[in-house]
Formats: structure tokens, sequence, C-alpha cells
């Protein structure tokens, strides 16, 4: 992919920390003919981009991350506009011998995209989205999002990539950890749909990987996680669009766990007609309880009721199955279009604390009455927050068609899985803060002789026992060889990246 890509330059943010690296000696890429900068002086000056620093205007919002229960501060901020950018952050981080990192839409969990006292590429700049119809390929900047995707290609082509739903999640972090969304199980995770990606080295040199051209890296980059280089475009195969049937099913509380039940028994083993599937179950600030089964549908309304049969058995208190627009049901959490197309975004930034499990097969009765007791509680009642619960996400069709080392991404025999989620408010007391906190430990640990051991790589957690297992299973081995032959120097370090 030429190197046009800022929205500005050539169609068009965030991006996101990567996964595996290649040293330019290792892999016959080209030295850089110049030293590296020594000084920030030096490096501002070779820039395109600009360069932030603690005692420049625009600090705090630089530095700010999505989770605003984060705070984790680098020396300085490179908001790169061009690959070249992001090889002088890298080389310059490597003569001075400080961390550095790259991100773009700042979600990592842990905090782990921006390096502590160390250097940001920011790659936020860098968001074109454009479609090779020709070749049914999608050009993707390392500094997309979620709703930089929507809008070029959705609503601008009619083309469809399996990615998630919350607008301001970069394109390259989703992918390089998996990538969960409303497609998932008809397409995909995102890695699944992923065929190149250009990147750039901890020796600043720039390469491009795919089956035939580094194909350990290109492997590593479908679900490694992140800590070994810097993605700065991916190329992905483009998807037609198709309009699906929307359904939810909402359920009194009382029937939650009963409700629960059937949908962990049924949606998991749909097939592939059901892109997605999800159940969630609340407890709002108000003290309300929720719980709703919800997903999308490509096939007809009567084999839907079938298989929705046990759950509207339950007995919902309300069902809803309708045609949709693809271009609506694909609309990004928060984001609304009106009629003439404009695009409205309501992002709002709660403090929170989530933690995940995969479940390999359904949770017995007991688990789910500790589940729903767990929900009950959640503390946050009467603050400022937005909610405590669950929310499951039905895998199986094609996610587990792939065998588990066909790509990074190892999950490939887990059922559902399951995010213990608390948001509360930025205005509540620290003791209503510390408590939510405190509710998705006990929750997660309440649940953990249930599920199957494993926990996504992209819902980081730095407070997880045995991660790296958690995290990449029997794939962990081949990981460490990729980061040995290409990051032996261990330049992309952070706390979780596969050592």
């Amino acid at each position: 992919m030429p190197e046009r890509q800022t929205r500005r330059q050539f169609v068009g943010g965030a991006a996101a920390l990567a996964a595996a690296t290649v040293l330019g000696g290792a892999n016959g890429s080209p030295a850089l003919a110049k030293p590296p900068a020594a000084t920030i002086a030096e490096l501002r000056a070779r820039l395109r981009g600009s360069l932030v620093r603690p005692t420049d205007a625009g600090w705090g919002d630089a530095r700010a991350l999505w989770n605003p229960r984060l705070d984790v501060s680098p020396r300085a901020i490179v908001l790169c506009e061009r690959a070249s950018d992001v090889s002088e952050v890298v080389r310059f981080a490597r003569r001075r011998g400080w961390p550095v990192s790259a991100r773009g839409g700042r979600h990592s969990f842990a905090g782990y995209s921006n390096a502590i006292g160390g250097i940001v590429a920011d790659l936020s700049r860098m968001d074109a989205v454009s479609l090779d119809r020709e070749r049914a390929i999608v050009h993707v900047g390392g500094g997309a999002n979620v709703l930089d995707v929507y809008r070029e290609l959705t609503l601008g082509h009619d083309i469809a990539l399996p990615v998630g739903t919350c607008p301001t999640v970069g394109i390259a972090g989703l992918t390089i950890g998996g990538g969960f969304g409303r497609l998932m199980r008809r397409d995909g995770i995102t890695a699944d749909s992923l065929r190149a990606a250009t990147v750039v080295l901890a020796d600043g040199s720039v390469t491009t990987c795919s089956t035939s051209t580094k194909p350990a890296l290109y492997w590593a980059l479908r679900g490694g996680g992140a800590g070994c280089a810097i993605v700065t475009s991916m190329r992905f195969t483009a998807r037609r669009t198709e309009d699906p049937i929307a359904f939810t099913l909402a359920f009194d509380w009382a029937k939650a766990g009963a409700a629960l039940d059937a949908w962990q028994r049924t949606l998991p083993f749909a097939p592939r007609t059901l892109s997605y599937g999800r159940f969630r179950a609340l407890r709002l600030p108000t003290g309300t309880l929720t719980a709703t089964a919800s997903g999308h549908w490509y096939g007809s309304d009567a084999s839907l009721r079938t298989l929705l049969a046990p759950l509207i058995a339950v007995g919902p208190a309300s069902t809803t199955l309708r045609k949709r627009a693809f271009a609506d049901a694909a609309l990004p959490d928060g984001v609304s279009r009106a009629g003439d197309g404009a695009l409205s975004v309501k992002v709002e930034h709660f403090p929170n604390y989530q933690r995940s499990d995969f479940f390999s097969k359904p949770m017995p009765t007991d688990a789910i009455a500790a589940l729903t007791a767990q929900i009950e509680q959640w503390p946050g009642v009467g603050g400022s927050g937005h909610e405590g619960g669950v929310q499951l996400d039905a895998l199986g069709a094609v996610v587990n068609e792939h065998a588990a080392g066909a790509t990074a991404f190892v999950h490939r025999s887990e059922r559902f899985h399951c995010a213990y989620l608390s948001f509360w408010g930025a205005t509540d007391t620290p003791d209503r803060a510390a408590a939510c906190a405190q509710w998705t430990r006990d929750t997660h640990a309440a649940m953990r002789p249930y599920a199957s051991g494993a926990a996504y790589q992209n819902y980081i957690d730095p407070e997880l026992d045995g991660w790296e297992r958690a995290y990449y299973g029997s794939n962990l081995a081949r990981l460490r060889r990729v980061k040995h032959a290409y990051d032996p120097g261990n330049r992309f370090a952070f706390a979780q990246g596969v050592r």
C-alpha cells in the first residue's frame, strides 16, 4: 500500500499496538541511511507529523486513554502522518533506550498503548480506508477505527468487514488480538479477513507480510496479541453486504437465569446464518435489572423462529424481529444516522474494569445462579455510572471452523465468550469506584471453576494469573519462536507482551 496514509492525503482515527516484528539484518530489509535522532529536537525536525511533550499545550488530551480509570504517562507522543514517522520514533527509542508503543484507539484495557516513561507512535492520523473493487481488497490505514471503516466502506461502497461495534476501537489492535463483531459467526473474526500487513520493525525498517512473504510474521499478526512491531497499513478481503433480520428478546429479571440457559444451549450451536448472538444481563445505577438476547440472522423469518423457540418458550416480556438494511444494522454503538445519511456520534467515557472468560460448554445451573446473584449485587446503584453485569457472545460456526494453529488466535473450540463489565461514574466516590472494580474481580473468580481457563487477549487483563497460556494456549510456543526470531532484543516489550 503506498505511503498515502492520512485521510487528507489519499482517502481518508485510531491505531493499535501491533504484534510481531522482523529485524532488518535478519530479513534483508535495507538499513535506513541516516543515523537515528539522538535528541527530541532532532526527532521533531525529521517528522511530518507533530510531537507533543508534557510541557506542550494539549498534552492532557494527547495522553488521555479511552478508559479514564487509567493514568499512564509516556515522555513524548508523536502524532504520525506516514510510515517514515513511525520509523523515526522506533529508531529514536532504540538509540535512547526508551520504551516504545503504538496506539490509535487508545482502548488497551491496561493502558499498555501508552509506554510508561517512553515514547508513543500515535497513528490516529493514518486513518485512510479505500476499496480496490477489482481485486475485492480493502486497504485500511494503521490508524483507522471502526467508524472509519463503517463510513468509508459500508456507507460509501456497500462493503462489509467483520469488525467490532465500538466506533473508536482501532482496526489494527482489534485484528491483532482477534476481533469480535456482528459478522464473526458468518465471516470469521477480523483477523481471518486479513490478507497482508505493512509494519515497522524493531530497527525502524518497513516490511510487508502475507502468506507468501514472511508467513510467520503474518501468522502472528492474526490474533497473536501485541508486543513486537507497529502495523502501518492492512489489506483485508472485501465482503458484500446483505440485509439481516435483527432480533431482540427482553426478559423480566425473574426469568434471566432460564433465558441465559436457553441462550447458551441454542445460539452458540446455531449455523453460520446467525452472524452474531449476544446475551446481556445487567444492573443499572437506578437498580433496574435487565436481561436481553439479540443478534442478526441471514435466513428466513420461519427458520429464525425455530432457532429461537427455546428462548421464546421461557416467555420474553417483549420480542422484536425486524428486517433491517445492513447500513442500519451495522451502525457502531453510539452512532446514529440521519435521513440524509449524516452521522452523529456519542461516545461516553466511564471509568471501568473488565475481565473475560471463554466457555467450551454450557454453564451448569449452579453457575448461572451464582452469576445472576453477582449481578444483583453490583455496587454501582445510586452512583453516576453506566452499568455492571455480563455480556456473552456466541462463537461456533465459522469462528470454530479454523484449526487452533491456523492463525495465532487459538480459541477455536470455545463456544462462547463472557465479559464481566463494571462501568462506574467519574464523580463517584473512591469507595464506590473501588467496590465496582472489586465486583469484577469477585465475579470473575466465581465463574472461573466453570470456564475453560482461556481468556480473550483483546480484553487484556494485568491481574490475570497465567495470562500467556490463557491468551495463547497451544500457540504460545510458536509465538515465542516468532518473537525470538524477529525481536530478540525485545524492543517492543510491555508487561503482557509475548516474551
